[in-house]
């Protein structure tokens, strides 16, 4: 064997790629038409929506109280894709904290 090319990762497939000289000749309006979102290539991990007052806190990495109905429907430490405002922020967990959960 002389090379292995990998044609799949995930969702990401070698028939979505591009080359470098591709992207280099693009224009910025082009380039954000072919990159995808960053929470597609977590499409493994289940989402969690938070309420849009909580926004400001959690881009700047604060914790949050929630109440116990909604890990009720969700597992505690589990790794979550985070949205706020429609918007990917990163990735969270739930926590248990004396009774609480963050």
């Amino acid at each position: 064997m002389s090379y292995l090319i990998r044609t799949n990762v995930g969702n990401f497939h070698i028939s979505d790629s591009y080359s470098l000289e591709y992207i280099n000749n693009l224009e910025e309006e082009e380039l954000n038409s072919i990159v995808k979102p960053i929470g597609e290539s977590l499409d493994f991990l289940d989402s969690i929506y938070i309420d849009n007052k909580y926004y400001n806190n959690i881009i700047n990495g604060v914790k949050i109280l929630i109440n116990e109905d909604f890990c009720k429907n969700h597992s505690i430490n589990t790794i979550y894709k985070i949205y706020c405002r429609n918007t990917f922020i990163g990735l969270g967990r739930i926590i248990a904290n004396d009774g609480n959960f963050l």
